[in-house]
């Protein structure tokens, strides 16, 4: 059974590295797959967007990045003075970072969300439910 989910596992990441030109090399971590393991949906999408005001990359600062275990990791994060679409909520804010309009009519923007204090990941989720819902 073991050796089939490594099979499997296998067989998926070569299928997603050859549909995706080798951007995506590893949909499945390894582990990811057992013998409890069923069904697989995979799906990949490849965006290439350029912003709408660019970042310098002189103004690249490292910050501490919070991760789920409760310790923190220094990480680049782009900065600017530039004017940003940002709108704060209870608890956390929202940022809007637009792309560039191509020839066609849409419009796509980067919405990257901000918790302003400490909290469990699902606390917060379950905060940002509940305002959508609202």
């Amino acid at each position: 059974m073991v050796l089939k989910a490594i099979e499997v596992t296998k067989e998926v990441n070569l299928w997603a590295e050859k549909e995706t030109n080798g951007l995506i090399k590893e949909l499945l971590p390894q582990g990811s797959v057992d013998n409890l393991t069923r069904l697989i949906f995979a799906n990949a999408l490849y965006f290439k967007g350029a912003w709408s005001s660019t970042f310098s990359k002189y103004a690249t600062q490292n910050y501490d990045f919070h991760l789920l275990n409760g310790s923190s990791v220094k990480v680049p994060f782009m900065t600017t003075n530039l004017d940003q679409f940002i709108r704060a909520f209870d608890g956390f804010k929202v940022l809007r970072l637009p792309y560039k309009q191509g020839k066609d009519e849409r419009k796509f923007s980067m919405y990257i969300f901000f918790q302003m204090q400490k909290m469990a990941c699902q606390l917060w989720l379950r905060r940002w439910l509940l305002i959508l819902s609202s």
